[in-house]
């Protein structure tokens, strides 16, 4: 784990007349060119891990929230997720951070968990 990875989820729950779970949040590198990083994000619970697919978004508030951090407008990422391709339990949620321009990696783990009924 490495604190230097901030991760900050803003929700994380079963989206309202959906069978989806929906994740969204925003993770950066403190003190580092955040263009340099490809993020992944991973789901274990219950003796099992899921990779998530998730997607990069423009996040304007964490331009003017970090503005002293290199490159974190895009450092939004977005899942959804089939209520039922999970087992029900509960989950930790962690984020890799991988450089792209040497073999950099980091990993920590957001404090919030994602229940699945």
């Amino acid at each position: 784990m490495n604190e230097a990875l901030i991760i900050k989820i803003d929700e994380m729950e079963k989206e309202p007349g959906a069978d989806a779970i929906g994740i969204d949040m925003h993770v950066h590198v403190r003190d580092w060119d955040n263009a340099d990083y490809h993020y992944y994000a991973y789901l274990e619970g219950g003796g099992r891990k899921f990779v998530l697919p998730v997607k990069r978004r423009y996040r304007a508030d964490v331009e003017k929230a970090y503005r002293y951090q290199t490159n974190v407008a895009l450092s939004g990422l977005t899942a959804r997720i089939a209520k039922d391709a999970l087992p029900a339990g509960e989950y930790s949620l962690w984020v890799e951070a991988r450089s792209r321009i040497s073999r950099q990696r980091l990993f920590n783990k957001a404090k919030q968990t994602l229940k699945v009924d």
